[in-house]
């Protein structure tokens, strides 16, 4: 799947929102926030919707170092994650495994 940027983000800040299986309005507003338009939003939830997530996270993983080539876009996009778990007032133990996760594949990717 060829993405750009910000669809990779979308796709990402989705992939995300799903990861403790609640997928709340809250953060569906935080991810319409970062999406540049409308369209962008929609066309990630359909990929989302109509793919299953390991394809979907194949998708991201392909295309993670890409577009996010320095530590420090890397670590933005890890605060986004944080303060998009953090949205709906329910960090819980998934979003926050994810988290360690995410922060291990940014210093394992970040080259110095």
């Amino acid at each position: 799947m060829d993405l750009s940027k910000s669809q990779l983000k979308t796709l990402l800040l989705i992939y995300a929102a799903n990861v403790d299986y609640k997928y709340s309005a809250l953060e569906e507003k935080f991810i319409k926030d970062q999406c540049q338009t409308t369209d962008e939003f929609n066309q990630a939830m359909e990929l989302f919707n109509e793919n299953s997530e390991a394809t979907v996270f194949t998708w991201i993983m392909a295309s993670f170092n890409q577009h996010f080539e320095s530590r420090e876009e890397k670590q933005f996009l890890a605060l986004e994650l944080l303060e998009l778990f953090q949205s709906d007032g329910d960090y819980c133990q998934f979003e926050q495994s994810f988290m360690n996760f995410f922060n291990l594949l940014v210093e394992k990717t970040s080259v110095e």
